[in-house]
């Protein structure tokens, strides 16, 4: 017989089942070492917590069945696409803080070729910013060039701002390099999970 797992265990697998499978920016593997981690470290039944996570995965396809034919996500992802093309480095879901995400974008900047690249500028979200905008509070998109020139960072968030307008989103900025841009309103639910590159 399984074993329940602990209140906080229990607390932590809802949050994980309520933010990262709607979000679908995770690979089942990934869901699935999270939540052997979160038994490790808090306590329960391996088993019983990755049924719970097979349910959730289940359901969501049902439910997909009713979602619109084109989500704001692939509108977003279409945004990055074009920004890309801009010679705009756009990082969705990188890490979990602005940190992170400032590091990863640096490093795959760097990967690229560094200056010598042709990058221009960047466009990155991380995951909390993904879970906020899940929850209604819109999401955050930070922006900028690497050595931090403010005129060209606010350069590059017109840029950015521009192509959100431009696909239809509604678009909060006060034009400066201190803030990071704002799409008020977006379903940050996308379909499915993401694969492994070497799946695809």
């Amino acid at each position: 017989m399984s074993d329940p797992p602990s209140d906080e265990c229990a607390e932590e697998l809802r949050h994980l089942l309520a933010t990262s499978v709607p979000l679908g920016l995770d690979t089942q593997e990934e869901l699935a070492d999270a939540i052997d981690d979160l038994v490790l470290s808090l306590g329960g039944d391996a088993e019983w917590c990755l049924t719970q996570l097979e349910q959730a995965l289940a359901a969501k396809r049902i439910d997909e069945a009713t979602w619109p034919e084109v989500l704001d996500t692939d509108r977003l992802d279409a945004v990055f696409a074009e920004l890309e093309q801009r010679s705009i480095l756009c990082c969705p879901d990188a890490g979990y803080t602005n940190s992170d995400a400032l590091e990863i974008v640096d490093a795959t900047w760097r990967e690229n070729g560094g200056r010598e690249s042709g990058i221009a500028g960047f466009c990155v979200f991380q995951r909390q910013d993904a879970e906020r905008a899940l929850a209604g509070g819109g999401l955050f998109l930070g922006y900028g060039v690497f050595g931090g020139d403010e005129a060209l960072s606010i350069t590059i968030g017109r840029k950015v701002e521009h192509r959100l307008a431009s696909a239809g989103f509604d678009v909060e900025w006060d034009g400066t390099a201190a803030t990071r841009i704002r799409i008020t309103q977006i379903d940050m639910r996308r379909r499915g999970l993401m694969e492994y590159a070497d799946d695809e």
